[in-house]
């Protein structure tokens, strides 16, 4: 748990730290891996009780990724694949909702064989 100091700094209190879900004090990290497993991208910003989503929007890369159309940060063709946290935008890929048929199925079948395991 944060020390109230921090909190001070910081400008919220010690249970905006705890995730009641899991139980522990900790931070929202947001982190893009590549095929490798290899980090590309990080940034820690928000304490644990932070929706991922909102997390999410007020990172720089989603700010600089919706005006990509200037800063060519993903080339055309390549999006991001987030799960059902995020939305649904040009360069950001989500899971479809309930039983689909046809492309929509094959996207979700694909989707869902991109899980890599560590050993």
């Amino acid at each position: 748990m944060p020390t109230l100091a921090i909190c001070y700094k910081l400008e919220c209190g010690q249970t905006s730290f705890h995730n009641y879900r899991k139980d522990k004090h900790g931070l929202n990290l947001q982190a893009i891996c590549d095929y490798t497993l290899r980090i590309v991208w990080a940034e820690i910003k928000w304490p644990a009780a932070t929706s991922d989503y909102m997390d999410w929007v007020t990172t720089s890369l989603c700010m600089a990724l919706e005006d990509n159309t200037n800063t060519k940060i993903i080339l055309d063709g390549f999006t991001i694949i987030g799960d059902n946290a995020y939305v649904k935008k040009m360069f950001m890929a989500t899971p479809l909702n309930g039983m689909r048929k046809g492309f929509e199925d094959g996207f979700i079948f694909y989707n869902s064989q991109l899980r890599i395991t560590i050993e």
